[in-house]
């Protein structure tokens, strides 16, 4: 048994109050040593400094593994690479994150997981890790193969997730059961049977997803200032003349390099992809007919973790839609609307061929509101998308085909065989599956519950409608709370 926290921290970086947290649970927690897995050093909490190490995750996330000696990295056997599996598949698809510029192809992919994979295996050992803490899902390179391989070594993983209501993060140990606690108090207040008084944001939350107009009810729905990037030729003016002259000479350098011009030829290449597309997509969508049955499918923004962990094999949307075309009945249509904001990347001819070849199915136009969607279906189906949650409070029944805190809320049918999916169209159709009022009311309970009211990205906190103290305090006084009620477990971890 060790004698204290050896801590592996993904994330917590990019705003001082994220920092913060982190320095505040290594303060308070008997942590022995800590390592950062990081883009910057200057993100380091305020530890010891021979107590801590620094792993910078940038080259890292793209292979980059040229300051290794491959000699002192114990080797993969058999066993653990066969063990690894179903984490290699996630993997083939996580590096679609990386193509922007140029195909990575199987062999480079392969070659660059089993780096991955044997690095991180001999990091957790050789530093007995015997806590993984994130400040988001791991859904990026290499962090997925960290959780992985955590889990392998059964090593606790302790994970931050924002929900749907503003402020509310719920804490998972993993992404696929989500926040188990989450179901087990839902279910706990449907037996009381209860009217429930909701707290100010909940009930706030409740009555704009609720109201009768059903109009649009936005998640964020507060403005957040624009960053500004790039500096302005002002801005570099004012800083001198040599500093001027410099930032000239720079520009020069970069369109005058031959990267240059094949990044510009890159861009203009995915551009006319894009028109290509969309064209294809243009051609072939209809309006929808408000007195047809449908269940209403709203494709996912790919990549992103929405789909890719969370929605497990259903990352290949196109599964899940075939799945649906397989058990609904001839009479019954299945609506496909792209997301407004899906690039050409993760997107080509063949998929939305394939998608008008299936049985049933017919694309959207692009300019038809999901909300009106939403509103007319018998049905939301989804990976792990708002679109479903948001359409549990208008009483449609959703088919979730991912892992989401919502999957334990009343009208969700999660699926994840034939048989699952057969089973919850034929409940839907008849329409007798949609939740009710008071049900959403006690899992908006239930959520208030188990949840801790604060923000964890640079996102979040941009919007937060709470102080950066009590952001801090909030999440911090949670996370050493839960290492305190699992420290035997954690303590008692041997690598």
């Amino acid at each position: 048994m060790s004698a204290g926290i050896r801590l592996l921290a993904l994330r917590f970086t990019g705003t001082e109050p994220s920092e913060r947290m982190l320095d505040a649970v290594v303060r308070n927690s008997p942590v022995e040593f800590c390592v950062r897995a990081i883009p910057f050093e200057k993100y380091l909490p305020s530890f010891p400094k021979d107590k801590q190490l620094w792993v910078p995750t940038t080259p890292l996330k793209h292979g980059n593994y040229s300051h290794v000696d491959w000699n002192d990295i114990a080797p993969l056997d058999e066993e653990l690479v066969e063990a690894m599996y179903p984490c290699e598949a996630v993997v083939m698809t996580t590096f679609r994150r990386l193509e922007w510029h140029s195909t990575i192809p199987y062999a480079d992919r392969k070659r660059m997981y089993l780096q991955h994979l044997r690095y991180w295996n001999d990091f957790l050992l050789r530093h007995n890790i015997n806590l993984f803490l994130t400040s988001n899902t791991p859904h990026e390179l290499p962090e997925i193969i960290i959780y992985e391989l955590c889990k392998h070594h059964s090593i606790p993983t302790f994970i931050m997730t924002s929900t749907s209501v503003i402020d509310s993060i719920i804490f998972e140990e993993s992404w696929e059961e989500s926040a188990k606690e989450l179901g087990e108090r839902y279910a706990e207040l449907a037996k009381q049977s209860k009217e429930v008084q909701l707290s100010e944001r909940f009930e706030k939350y409740f009555q704009a997803q609720s109201a009768p107009e059903g109009t649009k009810a936005l998640i964020w729905d507060v403005a957040i200032p624009k960053r500004e990037f790039a500096p302005t030729v002002k801005d570099v003016y004012s800083e001198g003349p040599l500093s001027f002259a410099t930032h000239v000479m720079m520009f020069f350098l970069r369109v005058f390099s031959l990267g240059f011009w094949r990044k510009q030829w890159g861009r203009l290449q995915r551009q006319l992809k894009k028109r290509r597309l969309l064209a294809f997509y243009d051609q072939h969508a209809v309006r929808p007919d408000a007195h047809q049955q449908y269940i209403y499918v709203a494709l996912h923004c790919q990549p992103e973790c929405s789909t890719c962990p969370m929605g497990g094999v259903f990352t290949e949307q196109l599964l899940l839609v075939q799945l649906i075309a397989a058990c609904v009945p001839d009479d019954v249509q299945i609506y496909v609307k792209e997301h407004p904001k899906q690039t050409e990347h993760n997107r080509d001819l063949a998929f939305y061929q394939d998608l008008i070849a299936t049985k049933n199915v017919q694309l959207i136009a692009r300019d038809v509101s999901t909300f009106e969607l939403r509103e007319n279906c018998i049905a939301v189906a989804t990976c792990t998308g708002t679109a479903g949650f948001e359409a549990l409070f208008r009483g449609k029944p959703v088919l979730m085909f991912g892992h989401h805190f919502y999957q334990y809320a009343p009208g969700v049918f999660v699926i994840r065989t034939q048989e699952d999916c057969q089973k919850a169209i034929d409940s839907i159709v008849p329409g007798k599956a949609g939740p009710s009022a008071e049900q959403m009311r006690w899992f908006l309970q239930a959520l208030d519950d188990v949840c801790v009211q604060g923000a964890h990205t640079d996102f979040m906190q941009r919007k937060s409608l709470i102080s950066d103290e009590e952001n801090i305090q909030n999440v911090s006084e949670f996370l050493i709370q839960k290492i305190h009620d699992n420290l035997d477990r954690i303590l008692a971890v041997q690598l």
